[in-house]
């Protein structure tokens, strides 16, 4: 393969990351805001509890302001296939 090959490869599959990152954000914050969250910050989280064996699922932490006017936040896993599993601890 030649440089330009290359470079293009890299290219390509540096987009096919980017835009599956994008689509975990919006199917995140679509879920959230089912839930009634407000102002909803969305952050990759490689290290979350339960994280370390998982394979085709992304994790996130989640941080909204809740019904009570008070921040919370939540982890939650996510896939193209399988949707958003949200964790049941955190300070919901």
């Amino acid at each position: 393969m030649d440089a330009v090959t290359i470079v293009i490869f890299i290219g390509l599959v540096g987009f096919l990351i980017w835009y599956i990152y994008h689509l975990d954000m919006k199917r995140i914050r679509r879920k959230a805001e089912e839930l009634g969250y407000q102002d909803i910050k969305i952050s990759w989280a490689p290290f979350a509890p339960g994280a370390l064996f998982e394979k085709n699922e992304r994790h996130f932490l989640v941080t909204f302001l809740g019904s009570d006017g008070r921040y919370h936040s939540r982890y939650c896993k996510t896939s193209a296939f399988t949707g958003v599993y949200w964790r049941d601890e955190g300070d919901e």
